[in-house]
C-alpha cells in the first residue's frame, strides 16, 4: 500500500478445476485484508484527531471535559557585549538563529533543573531581539499539565523559573560554550498562551518602525468586512534607542465581550503579564480616543478573534518621542498646574515623578486632582501599592473624578510612582496658595475649604460635594423647599426623581394612571401593591393586604412566631389573627380615661385605623371616642 493502493496477489495452484474457485476465495481474502486495512488507517486516524483535541497541549477540552493545562513562562536575556544590529529583527538570518540556539540551551537547562515543574517541560524558544542600552533577547517556555496533575499548578508561580534561570546563567553559561556572551540581567513572568508566537506561525505577523511624523496600520479588513473570525495578529513597533513609543487608537471597534475578541499592548515584545500596558475591547468614540505610551523603543500590539461576529478592528497611528529622562520639577508660583508625563495619554510604565511645590511662608495651599484614573480601582488609597500619587505619606490611586485636599503648611512634596504594567490616564494636578484668614476671597467656602462662585450658592446643585452651600438657604420664588431645608427648582417636583434626598418634592403629588401611592408620596406601579415586597421605602404598599405575609412594616403587626398580619389594628381587636395567638395575649387590663367600665385582659377596645394630621405623632395615637386617647 505504498502508493495507496491495494494490489492483489494469486498464489499458483495445480488444477484447472480448482482456479476459478481458488481466485474467488483470494478476491475475498484480499478485500476482507483491505478492509481491515482501510479500517486500521481510519483508526489511526481518528487517534491522531482525538490526541489532537484532547491531549495536544493547547488547553482544548476533552471528551470528558478535562483541560490540557498550559503554562508559559515569557521574558528576557539582557547581553553586555553583543552589539545589536537589524539582523536580529529577520528569524531567517544567521545572526537570529546562532544567537537563539545557544541562549536556548541556556534555557532549557534551567527549566529542567526546577524539580516541582521540570516534568511537564516541553520546549523553550527565542523569538525576538531589540535595541535598549543593552540587547534585549525575548524568549518562551512551555510547559503542560494534564488533568489527572492538577494539584501541582500552584507550583507556577510568578517566579518560579526566574531564580533557576539566573542560577544557570551564573553556573552554567561557560559549560554550555556561551564563554562569548555576557549576560547581565534576567527577566521571567506567567504569559497568557493564546499570545505566545514563534517565528514560524506569524501568519499575521508586522514589524514596523516609528518615525517622528508619525505612521498609520490597520487590523486586517479594515473598513471592509472587519478582521476576520480566529485571527491571531501582532504588531511589533520599534523606535530608536532613547525614545519611547506613542500610539493612538483613530477608531476601535471589536467584541464588548473582552473573553471574545480583545486588543492588548504590552510594554515589551514578551507577552508576559508584567509588561501589559493595557487590554480592551468593545466600541470607543472618536471623540475618546485611546491613546498609551511605552516605557522604551519597542511594544508588541495583539489583537486576538474567536469565531462569532465579526467586527469593524482599529485604525492607528504610532510615532516616536523623546524619553524622559527626568519626571517632576519645584513649582514656586502663586499657583499652578501639573500632570503625569504625556497627559492625557496613559502614562508610561515604570516611572517616577516628584513635584515640590513651594509657597511665602504665611500662606498655604489649596491641592486638587482632577479626572485622577489609575490602576487598582476600587482599592482603597491608603492601600495603594503599584501606581498611585502620594501627598504627605498619603497615597491616592483608582478613579476619582476630584480629589481636594487642604495643606496645612507652605510647602508640600507630591510624589507620582508607575510599575511596570497596566497605565492609565494620569491625572491633572492643580494648585493655589491661599491665606487662612481668608481662604476664598469673593468666592463662597464651603465647610470642606473649598472655594466656589457665589452664584453657585443655594442653586439646588451640590457644588461643595458635602451640601454645605445649599443648606440655610431662603428659597426663592421660583424654587421649592425641601423639608430638610434644601431649595430646589420648581420644576424639579413631582418629577418622580429624588432630588431632595428625603423624597419631599414627590409626596405631594398625585400619581398617575396605574401606579399607587405610598404612605410616603413616593408612586409606585399598581401591580407591586401587596405583592410580597416592600416597594415603598416605608413598607405602606404591604400594610394592609388581608393575608398573612412574611413582609413586616411599620404599618402592620408582627406575631411572635414571626409572621406578620396584613391588618389594620390588628393588636387587641378582639379576635385572634395570629396562628399563635400572640396579636391578644398582652391586652392587660386597662382604664379609659372619660369611662367608669373596667376593661378585661382580651376586651380591648378595637383600635381605629388613623391617617396621620398635623398634630398627631408618628405613635400612630389619636383621639378616641369621647375625647379618649387609645394606644
Amino acid at each position: 500500500m505504498n502508493d495507496g493502493r491495494v494490489h492483489e496477489t494469486f498464489l499458483p495452484v495445480s488444477g484447472a478445476g480448482h482456479v476459478k474457485r481458488r481466485k474467488k476465495g483470494c478476491r475475498v481474502a484480499v478485500i476482507v485484508v483491505a478492509v481491515l486495512v482501510t479500517l486500521a488507517i481510519l483508526a489511526a486516524v481518528a487517534g491522531i484527531l482525538y490526541w489532537y483535541f484532547t491531549e495536544l497541549p493547547n488547553g482544548k477540552s476533552s471528551r470528558h471535559g478535562d483541560r490540557m493545562a498550559v503554562r508559559v513562562y515569557s521574558g528576557h536575556l539582557s547581553l553586555a557585549n553583543i552589539p545589536y544590529s537589524s539582523a536580529y529583527e529577520d528569524p531567517e538570518s544567521a545572526e537570529f538563529k546562532n544567537l537563539a540556539q545557544k541562549l536556548e540551551q541556556v534555557i532549557n537547562s534551567s527549566c529542567k533543573t526546577v524539580p516541582e515543574i521540570s516534568p511537564y517541560f516541553v520546549r523553550s524558544r527565542v523569538f525576538d531581539y531589540s535595541d535598549a542600552p543593552n540587547m534585549l533577547v525575548y524568549y518562551f517556555a512551555r510547559f503542560d499539565i494534564p488533568p489527572e496533575d492538577s494539584e501541582v499548578l500552584v507550583k507556577f508561580t510568578e517566579d518560579a523559573l526566574t531564580g533557576p534561570l539566573r542560577e544557570a546563567v551564573r553556573d552554567q553559561g561557560r559549560a554550555l560554550g556561551l564563554e562569548d556572551i555576557t549576560i547581565i540581567a534576567v527577566s521571567s513572568s506567567l504569559a497568557n498562551p493564546d499570545l505566545v508566537m514563534t517565528p514560524e506561525e506569524r501568519d499575521c505577523h508586522y514589524t514596523l518602525h516609528a518615525s517622528d511624523r508619525g505612521e498609520r496600520f490597520t487590523s486586517p479588513g479594515f473598513n471592509k468586512d472587519g478582521y476576520p473570525n480566529n485571527i491571531h495578529c501582532q504588531w511589533v513597533l520599534r523606535a530608536e534607542r532613547n525614545h519611547v513609543i506613542y500610539l493612538e487608537f483613530l477608531d476601535f471597534n471589536t467584541d464588548d465581550d473582552c473573553g471574545n475578541d480583545f486588543v492588548m499592548v504590552h510594554d515589551s515584545l514578551s507577552p508576559a503579564e508584567d509588561d501589559v500596558i493595557t487590554k480592551k475591547c468593545g466600541k470607543r468614540p472618536s471623540s475618546n480616543h485611546l491613546s498609551v505610551l511605552s516605557s522604551g523603543s519597542v511594544m508588541l500590539v495583539t489583537l486576538l478573534s474567536d469565531e462569532n461576529e465579526r467586527y469593524k478592528g482599529f485604525s492607528a497611528v504610532f510615532s516616536q518621542r523623546p524619553k524622559v529622562t527626568e519626571c517632576g520639577t519645584t513649582l514656586t508660583a502663586i499657583s499652578g498646574n501639573f500632570t503625569t508625563p504625556y497627559y492625557p495619554a496613559f502614562y508610561p510604565p515604570n516611572l517616577d515623578c516628584t513635584w515640590t511645590i513651594k509657597v511665602p511662608a504665611h500662606l498655604k495651599i489649596r491641592l486638587k486632582f482632577e479626572m485622577l484614573r489609575m490602576e487598582e480601582t476600587g482599592v482603597k488609597h491608603g492601600a495603594c501599592t503599584k501606581d498611585y500619587v502620594e501627598v504627605g505619606g498619603e497615597r491616592y490611586c483608582g478613579d476619582h473624578s476630584i480629589i481636594n485636599l487642604w495643606i496645612d503648611r507652605p510647602e508640600v512634596e507630591i510624589k507620582f510612582h508607575s510599575d511596570e504594567s497596566h497605565t492609565d490616564k494620569g491625572f491633572v494636578g492643580q494648585y493655589k496658595a491661599y491665606d487662612p484668614r481668608n481662604p476664598c476671597p469673593g468666592e463662597y467656602t464651603c465647610r470642606s475649604g473649598l472655594c466656589i462662585a457665589l452664584s453657585l450658592r443655594c442653586d439646588g446643585w451640590n457644588d461643595c460635594g458635602d451640601l454645605s452651600d445649599e443648606l440655610q438657604c431662603n428659597c426663592e420664588p421660583d424654587q421649592f423647599t425641601c423639608d430638610n431645608g434644601i431649595c430646589k427648582p420648581k420644576l424639579w417636583t413631582c418629577d418622580r426623581v429624588n432630588d431632595c434626598g428625603d423624597h419631599s418634592d414627590e409626596k405631594a403629588c398625585e400619581c398617575p394612571k396605574d401606579f399607587w401611592k405610598c404612605q410616603d408620596g413616593i408612586c409606585i406601579p399598581t401591580d407591586q401593591e401587596c405583592d410580597g415586597k416592600m416597594d415603598c421605602a416605608d413598607g405602606s404598599d404591604e400594610a394592609v393586604c388581608g393575608d398573612k405575609s412574611s413582609i413586616c412594616t411599620d404599618f402592620n403587626f408582627k406575631c411572635a412566631d414571626g409572621s406578620c398580619v396584613h391588618k389594620a389594628n390588628a393588636e387587641c381587636d378582639g379576635r385572634q389573627d395570629c396562628e399563635d395567638g400572640s396579636d391578644e395575649a398582652s391586652c392587660e387590663r386597662q382604664v379609659v380615661p372619660g369611662r367608669d367600665r373596667e376593661l378585661g385582659r382580651g376586651m380591648c377596645p378595637k383600635k381605629q385605623a388613623w391617617n396621620l394630621q398635623p398634630g398627631h405623632d408618628s405613635s400612630g395615637l389619636g383621639p378616641g371616642e369621647d375625647g379618649a386617647v387609645t394606644g
